[in-house]
This record gives structure tokens, sequence and C-alpha cells, in this order.
């Protein structure tokens, strides 16, 4: 019996001191499960935001003074500006080949950034995931009446979290 971690009762009983152990409640080790998953959580959210905030990069290039007057140069067929700076093309009136070299950084920027976007949101979406699945899988003494999931979700256009509950 290791005495520094037992805590005993002292009584008197006439005129003989007995000395019996009392029961420890049961030491809880540190929850590694749930500290996980909310650290995931957290860098989960955290990686999306960076990737929400590359998006918003992503957009200022698309509306950058130099690369809107150089798409106004082509008509409505021309969809890809980049492509059209890339080769070379002045457009009418035509650009001169400083504006078309800034249209070509711009571009190359922005797609940059779109990589990063796509690589953030998607790390970010498995910390999420991971986090939830740790978060609902573990095991707790306490009896669960109602639970709660944040579940992300992405599709074409954008994504976000879904929150899920049962009462």
């Amino acid at each position: 019996m290791n005495l520094r971690h037992t805590a005993i009762r002292l009584a008197m009983m006439a005129t003989v001191l007995h000395a019996t152990p009392l029961a420890r409640a049961e030491e809880k080790g540190t929850d590694w499960q749930l500290i996980g998953g909310i650290g995931a959580l957290g860098a989960g959210v955290v990686f999306l935001g960076l990737g929400y905030y590359q998006g918003t990069r992503v957009s200022d290039s698309q509306n950058d003074p130099a690369f809107t007057d150089y798409r106004k140069r082509f008509d409505r067929t021309v969809t890809d500006a980049c492509a059209e700076a890339r080769a070379g093309h002045a457009g009418s009136p035509p650009a001169t080949s400083d504006q078309i070299s800034s249209v070509v950084t711009t571009c190359d920027q922005a797609d940059s950034r779109g990589r990063w976007q796509k690589i953030f949101y998607v790390t970010g979406g498995v910390f999420v995931a991971g986090g939830i699945v740790l978060l609902v899988t573990r095991r707790s003494s306490e009896t669960k009446t109602a639970s709660i999931q944040l579940v992300p979700a992405a599709g074409p256009d954008g994504g976000g979290l879904l929150m899920l509950g049962r009462f």
C-alpha cells in the first residue's frame, strides 16, 4: 500500500486506535481523445478560414483594374483572358507588352491563390471531419441523451458546415 496516496481515517474506540484506508475515487486520466478532437476542430476552422481568405484574394485578382481593362479588349466569345495574355494577344484596341505582362502576372497569382485555396479547404475539411470523429467516438461514462454534430459540406459553388442534432 502506498501511504503517500492513501487517505486514512483515524477513529478512537475505547483505548485502541484503528486506522482504516478510505476508498479513493478513481483517478481520471487526461482525455486525449477530447483534446485531440477539439484541437482538430480548431485547426480545421483555421484552415477553412485560410481557404476563404485565399478565395477573396482570387476574387481581388479578377477585379484588378488592369485585368478588367485587358478583358474588355476581347469580345464575349473569349472566356479566358489569362490564356489570351499568356499567348501574347493584344486585343482591340491593342494592349502594350507591359499591360499584357501585368495581366499574366495577375493571372499567375490568381492561379497560385486558387491552388492554395483548394489545399486549405481540403485540409480544413479533413481536420474538421477528424475532430468530429474523435469527439463522437470517445467513450464517456455519462449517458448521452442528446448529440450535436458539425459536418463539413462542399459543393461546386462553395462549402460550409452543417449542424445536425438529436434530442
